[in-house]
């Protein structure tokens, strides 16, 4: 739906937009959590991070794969507030569209590698 609505919203009216766009959640794959990383918005333990930076698989749905999407989740969701709450008075508010095509646009900028877990999920 993230992807859909953006382009729709560039489509010059070529696509329908969705009339509630701004209720779609965050979209957790497996390069924004690495991003919050990066940006230090997400802190993982030392045993996660080395086990990531080790390339190690993160099995699919364990509780180390669950805690970081409902991390990356909850970052996205808390930055958003923010992000919306520094917007001058009468200002149209960020959706979770533009904030995640603004995280995911910076993928090729984070050195360390991402989470790996084998999943048709994302």
């Amino acid at each position: 739906p993230l992807m859909y609505q953006g382009r729709a919203m560039n489509s010059d009216g070529r696509l329908r937009l969705f009339k509630d766009s701004e209720n779609i959640g965050p979209i957790i794959d497996y390069q924004i959590p690495n991003v919050l990383r990066h940006r230090r918005v997400l802190e993982y333990s030392k045993e996660l991070a080395e086990e990531i930076d080790n390339n190690q698989v993160i099995p699919r749905g364990s509780d180390k794969e669950l805690e970081i999407r409902s991390g990356a989740g909850c970052a996205m969701a808390r930055l958003l507030e923010k992000i919306n709450g520094y917007l001058p008075l009468g200002a149209r508010p960020w959706t979770m569209i533009e904030l995640d095509s603004v995280v995911f646009s910076e993928r090729h900028l984070v050195p360390t590698p991402h989470h790996l877990t084998p999943t048709t999920d994302y």
